[in-house]
């Protein structure tokens, strides 16, 4: 908690990612949206791979742009945590 009062002064932004994180452990096990909602994301997330295969865009590129949003999917599913704060 000292080390979080000296940080706050110099980086507030790392308090706050920190307060970030251990606010998010608090709710694992439920979905961060409704069942709905998440089937929406889904349906939408699966249009969005459709377009970026369908690109001119390079491989590499259509990987992070995939696998970035997929990421963000599975964590409002609950199904992915970040890493905790080094």
């Amino acid at each position: 908690m000292a080390l979080q009062a000296g940080l706050a002064f110099q980086y507030p932004f790392l308090v706050e990612r920190s307060a970030c994180f251990q606010a998010n452990t608090e709710v694992q096990g439920m979905a961060k949206i409704s069942q709905s909602a998440l089937a929406e994301v889904q349906e939408a997330l699966a249009n969005w791979t459709r377009a970026l295969e369908g690109s001119a865009l390079a491989k590499d590129s259509k990987t992070t742009y995939i696998d970035r949003v997929e990421r963000f999917v599975r964590w409002l599913n609950d199904q992915y945590s970040p890493p905790p704060p080094v």
